[in-house]
């Protein structure tokens, strides 16, 4: 579910259908100051890169229900060319899988699960230019 007022400067697009993952991935960066919106599936995610512009990275996993890696990254290109994108998969071979779809420029890094919640947010925090998790839970 989208955040329907910003609080903070930074936004952030999720994509993950392991909802476990996507949650926790979601608090670590709320916490962090960052707006999150979170989607299951290509079609929710599309939705959201179409009514909020103002994403500065988008973390998505390359397998998402019955789509593969490289049609997932298309289509979030086409909807948001401008906007980072950070990999998390299961597949090792992942980053191979992207150079071969010509989808590498829009693909900041691609990082291999099972991967630790702080590592992804850490990462995608940069693309925003803010603290880390562990850096705003310490200023408190």
């Amino acid at each position: 579910m989208p955040n329907r007022q910003s609080m903070h400067s930074h936004h952030i697009l999720i994509v993950e259908d392991d909802y476990a993952f996507r949650w926790s991935l979601a608090v670590r960066l709320q916490r962090a100051g960052v707006d999150t919106d979170v989607a299951e599936n290509v079609r929710d995610a599309v939705e959201l890169l179409r009514r909020i512009r103002d994403y500065c990275c988008v973390v998505v996993d390359l397998k998402l229900g019955g789509q593969t890696g490289e049609s997932v990254l298309a289509t979030i290109r086409e909807a948001a060319p401008n906007v980072a994108v950070l990999v998390v998969t299961a597949y090792p071979d992942a980053w191979t899988r992207i150079t071969e779809s010509q989808a590498v420029d829009h693909v900041s890094r691609v990082m291999i699960k099972p991967i630790d919640v702080d590592l992804v947010a850490e990462e995608a925090l940069r693309h925003c230019g803010t603290s880390s998790p562990n850096q705003a839970a310490a200023a408190r």
